[in-house]
């Protein structure tokens, strides 16, 4: 069986069991109607903004807040389990992947921390870039080494940031390391700061060190900035290798259990060269200049101005009543999770950062298992869960994630995420008309409203129809596409859809209905009675919703009604780890 649970398996095993667990009845949004039956309508003007949108994954902060409901979120690759595999883009692993960096040309490149190794994906699939895998260690991990070489013989160790400079030059944040990488447009690694050892000292090349450092971000003028965890301090290299501590060390030190202490981060904004920070852990040059930093020992986003030399909060907000920052001895602040104000808004270890078109700030909110927006001063939850940590594609609000840890906008507009405990880059983008409705309705095509279910154009000759303010889909048109079977019989007037071990029997003009698994039956009251017009049973569409699981709109510029499964739950295949060597 195929690993995921796509839509050929919800055909031949859709039952009552099933659906109750794996799919959460959806909402019926803007079903809106009214007057006589209408089977089909004339062509209707289009409005072009709307069908525009309907053609992109951009994923738009603003769309967003208006319409939630037609984002969603889908896998690239990764089999969700970790492995090492490069190949086409349903059979590559990875081993709990972090950083991205999304390339003009559509292509991600890939910090897989646990394989040790670059990668770089494509529609095509994944090849890895940069770093030989060793083998397994007797606990079954693959481990990191440190070589400078040619891309197929160098070693990494944890590389956890990326990022790609135009002229094709790729900087690594090579952490287990505690040093900064470059992989030039020829293949050869070499190390451009660090000695290797864990350390806070600046210098030139091997004459600095780092420890830990987990983000890494290239300014227009080349400089690269540096979030070096571990010393909670953000770093600059100019292009001589020169390396400059911007912000202050910190002088706490905790007993974070009994006996054993470290020096832990610090929270302070203000001036540069004051500023304090606790595990920084990613870092992006916005667009007006200034570095975003997640803070992620703090719980929160803060801001470098450069020219200003001036560093402030952006979200995350302190949980203790007073200015205390920590508890007695706590290496971080407390973590939480809450919307609203990004003054008051609440995060458990933040991560990933990335900016869309319009300044809003994208970020992993790690261990909240979330992708949360920071727009207009107030935070808001996009994707996953704070309780449930999982692997779920499908609507974005249902969307569950496992550890996310990095984001990438891509050149269309989607969002690309590494949700690390999955193993997995998933990709969150807003949903598009397959391309038979998007030629039919710029066609002008006059036979609507269209019925489509997920990508599928439901091409029938009972299309969906408007009564009395209620939408009804013909039952056998949607239930061909879904692997649903129907049938009616004239002579007693009665209808029967199966759905694996699950029937329904129905009656035109009847609202109650008989649900029937294996010998024993309920009665199941419908919202509004089917109809049965010229020879054709419509059920209502709230029906369809509640009992398979499915989200229902209705696109009333385009004149569209769109079905989709509000989940995708996918199924882990479980193999060797031999079986996952390259």
């Amino acid at each position: 069986m195929n690993r995921w649970l796509h839509h050929q398996w919800f055909k031949r095993c859709l039952s009552l069991v099933c659906m109750l667990i794996i799919v959460q009845a959806a909402a019926v949004h803007g079903m809106y109607g009214g007057g006589r039956a209408i089977a089909a309508s004339a062509a209707k003007p289009i409005k072009t903004d709307t069908l525009s949108v309907m053609k992109s994954p951009r994923f738009d902060a603003k769309d967003w807040l208006q319409s939630p409901e037609w984002y969603e979120m889908d896998s690239l690759t990764g089999i969700g389990a970790p492995g090492y595999r490069d190949g086409s883009v349903d059979r590559a692993a990875y081993r709990n992947p972090s950083g991205l960096f999304a390339a003009a040309d559509g292509s991600l490149l890939v910090a897989d921390t646990g394989n040790h190794i670059i990668r770089k994906w494509t529609m095509q699939g994944t090849t890895s870039i940069a770093g030989a895998w060793l083998a397994p260690l007797d606990i079954g991990l693959p481990h990191g080494g440190w070589n400078d070489s040619k891309a197929a013989t160098a070693l990494f160790n944890e590389p956890s940031s990326i990022v790609q400079a135009q002229d094709g030059t790729v900087y690594v944040a090579d952490s287990g390391n505690h040093v900064i990488r470059k992989i030039d447009p020829m293949g050869n690694v070499t190390t451009i700061a660090g000695d290797g050892l864990a350390g806070l000292q600046d210098g030139v090349g091997a004459k600095a060190r780092f420890h830990s450092p987990h983000g890494i971000a290239l300014a227009e003028d080349g400089t690269l900035y540096v979030a070096d965890s571990l010393n909670h301090v953000i770093r600059s290299i100019d292009s001589t290798g020169k390396v400059v501590t911007l912000t202050a060390p910190t002088d706490r030190i905790v007993e974070y259990s009994k006996g054993a202490i470290a020096a832990a981060g610090d929270y302070k904004d203000g001036a540069l060269e004051q500023a304090k920070f606790n595990e920084p852990s990613a870092i992006i040059v916005a667009q007006d200049g200034t570095l975003i930093i997640s803070d992620s020992g703090n719980q929160r986003i803060r801001q470098i101005d450069l020219k200003k030399r001036q560093v402030s909060t952006i979200a995350g907000g302190n949980r203790f009543s007073s200015s205390q920052w920590y508890a007695k001895n706590s290496l971080y602040a407390p973590p939480g999770y809450r919307d609203g104000a990004a003054s008051e808004a609440w995060f458990h270890y933040p991560v990933g950062l990335a900016e869309l078109q319009d300044g809003s700030l994208v970020v992993a909110d790690r261990n909240n298992h979330a992708i949360r927006l920071i727009r207009d001063k107030r935070v808001y939850t996009i994707a996953g869960s704070s309780t449930t940590a999982g692997y779920q594609d499908g609507i974005a609000s249902q969307a569950l994630l496992h550890e996310p840890t990095g984001v990438a906008v891509l050149p269309n507009g989607a969002i690309a995420i590494t949700d690390s405990f999955n193993s997995a880059i998933r990709i969150l983008k807003h949903y598009q008309l397959p391309e038979q409705a998007l030629d039919q309705l710029a066609a002008g095509v006059e036979k609507r409203p269209l019925l489509v279910y997920n990508q599928q154009l439901i091409v029938s000759d009972a299309p969906p129809l408007l009564h009395e303010g209620r939408t009804y889909l013909p039952i056998r048109a949607l239930g061909d596409a879904i692997g649903l079977s129907s049938a009616w019989d004239a002579s007693d007037g009665k209808a029967k859809l199966s759905a694996g071990e699950t029937a329904y029997h129905f009656e035109p003009n009847e609202r109650e209905a008989v649900r029937q698994v294996g010998s024993k039956s309920e009665a199941i009251m419908m919202d509004q009675a089917p109809l049965l017009i010229k020879g054709r049973l419509y059920v209502p569409v709230r029906f369809f919703a509640e009992e398979f699981g499915f989200r229902v709109d209705w696109i009333q510029a385009l004149d569209t009604i769109v079905v989709r499964d509000a989940a995708h739950v996918k199924m882990i295949r479980h193999s060797s780890a031999a079986s996952l060597k390259q």
